[in-house]
């Protein structure tokens, strides 16, 4: 995932805020990215929620 560089230098300052150290921007951005990928894995319905929806209708 595209990471802008607002997005980036908030990241770097939550990390830094919570574990007192400094990263880099690619590993910055590396981590960001694996992040966003995991939210956006966890926010997918599940088949069973997606079945149970079509149920209701």
């Amino acid at each position: 995932m595209q990471i802008n560089e607002r997005s980036l230098q908030e990241f770097k300052a939550l990390w830094r805020e919570s574990f007192a150290t400094e990263i880099k921007n690619d590993e910055a951005r590396e981590m960001a990215s694996n992040l966003l990928e995991l939210y956006a894995l966890l926010i997918k319905k599940t088949p069973r929620e997606i079945e149970e929806k079509k149920k209701q209708k």
